[in-house]
């Protein structure tokens, strides 16, 4: 044990130095570095990247890609101008400038909770290794569609670290009285017009910016000028990408070639199959890592503020459905078939169902997989928290991420679009997990206890392993 306070105490003089910051973001950079650098354009017949590129050279110019990406394919004008600065430039540019934004995308989740809790160098650092550890563990379909594939990081990865940065901004200016200055408003600007480019991301941000500015007035009588350009852009930028004339093109092509029952479907129907599908089988089963985990600091907390041992059982409940769910997945064949199609797991067959125009599974996964998100929801409702604000910008999160998600149960492309549509609703509900796991450290943890820097670390290295087995396969 000797030896292994001496390599923590190592690391902590490393980080505690002057130059921690740079030392973080430096291994973080690293670490996001390697992930992209054996990553390549898939240049295949019918792959988005190849018609992009095709089209880029095809238009010539940044402003003709983008009239006839508005046009044709999306509204997505923003993304459009980028892409069309890089598609067809060296693979390494793409590299390197996906890397910056999933550092970005990183750094900024962090600062967003050290914004909420004030919190020390130290437990930044915790915050930010935590978040790059919570994404490494992600499905490897997230990885594949939203990171590191090329059309795919632009139409995911970009907005979504874009929208922290904005978040970012909107938290510190308003909830800590920090006036942004003509500098940080110009830096946030295309962030904020990128975020409001991604229908998900722009929903979150126009939402987040327009409660929190209200909460800040009534309550703080307080207010910044810059936030609210901001959030002007933010709506004028929505407003674009939503009139885009692509998007009723859009709407027949997904209908004709994925969805062809959606017209013929009540509002009522679309939302129970979009929910098992969206919500229930994205974030209870797909995801099951990141809930396996935000379940177990739930029950660390509730046990710590109310030792209730009914709370508890219910509380295990969420837990044990998602921890069978991902030990079945990993058995054997039999066992996996089992676990897909089960009355108990089968919201995403259920949901899919609709495609072959036999829905006929029973509801029973998505009424389980619902009263599950309820007790989670009442929990962190529950919880004696430090402060109103973090209370409610934690179920806010947590709301924002369900929404992003189900929104798209309105849509023919929810099963067009693949495993990318949880990107976005993930990130937002990492950063309710990072804010639960920061009211934790504060009223709980002691930091300086081997058996926290031993659990720690392994959740650490757990995460880069995945990571790097799953994007190097």
């Amino acid at each position: 044990m000797n030896k292994l306070e001496i390599i923590f105490n190592k690391i902590d003089n490393l980080f505690n130095s002057k130059y921690g910051n740079l030392y973080a973001y430096g291994i973080i950079f690293i670490l996001c570095f390697f992930i992209m650098a054996g990553q390549n354009f898939r240049l295949e017949a019918g792959n988005d990247d190849l018609y992009h590129t095709q089209v880029v050279e095809k238009f010539g110019s940044a402003y003709n890609f983008m009239v006839q990406q508005y046009t044709n394919t999306n509204g997505r004008y923003f993304t459009s101008i980028v892409m069309s600065f890089v598609m067809d430039k060296n693979i390494w540019l793409w590299r390197i400038l996906n890397t910056v934004m999933l550092c970005l995308l990183f750094i900024y989740s962090a600062k967003i909770v050290q914004c909420i809790y004030k919190l020390n160098s130290q437990k930044f650092y915790i915050i930010l290794f935590g978040f790059f550890s919570i994404f490494a563990l992600l499905p490897s379909g997230i990885w594949y569609w939203s990171v590191n594939w090329v059309t795919g990081s632009f139409n995911y990865l970009w907005p979504a670290a874009s929208l922290v940065i904005s978040l970012y901004y909107l938290f510190n200016t308003l909830l800590n009285k920090q006036h942004l200055t003509f500098i940080k408003f110009l830096f946030a600007t295309p962030f904020v017009l990128y975020a409001a480019n991604v229908e998900q991301s722009a929903l979150i941000l126009v939402t987040f910016f327009f409660i929190t500015i209200i909460y800040s007035f009534i309550i703080n009588k307080y207010y910044d000028i810059y936030i609210l350009l901001l959030f002007l852009f933010g709506i004028i930028s929505t407003y674009i990408v939503f009139a885009s004339p692509a998007q009723e093109i859009r709407y027949v092509k997904e209908i004709d070639g994925w969805y062809p029952m959606f017209n013929d479907i009540s509002l009522i129907y679309k939302m129970i199959l979009g929910f098992s599908y969206t919500v229930v089988y994205g974030f209870l089963q797909y995801n099951y890592t990141t809930t396996i985990l935000f379940a177990i600091i739930l029950i660390l907390i509730i046990k710590h503020d109310y030792q209730n041992k009914y709370f508890l059982f219910f509380l295990f409940l969420p837990l044990i459905y998602t921890l069978t769910y991902y030990i079945g997945r990993q058995a054997s064949y039999a066992f996996r078939n089992w676990c897909k199609h089960s009355f108990l797991y089968n919201s995403e067959s259920f949901s899919r169902k609709i495609l072959d125009n036999s829905p006929s599974e029973p509801f029973i996964s998505v009424i389980i997989g619902t009263i599950l998100l309820v007790i989670i929801l009442y929990f962190v409702f529950k919880i004696k928290w430090s402060s109103f604000e973090r209370k409610y910008i934690s179920l806010l999160m947590i709301a924002a991420a369900i929404l992003s998600a189900f929104v798209l149960s309105f849509s023919p492309t929810v099963f067009a679009s693949g495993f990318r549509i949880f990107f976005i609703p993930y990130l937002v509900y990492s950063i309710a997990h990072g804010i639960l796991f920061a009211e934790l450290m504060q009223r709980i943890i002691n930091m300086s206890s081997n058996k926290f820097k031993i659990i720690y670390s392994i959740y650490i290295l757990v995460g880069v392993i995945d990571v790097f087995s799953k994007v190097y396969r």
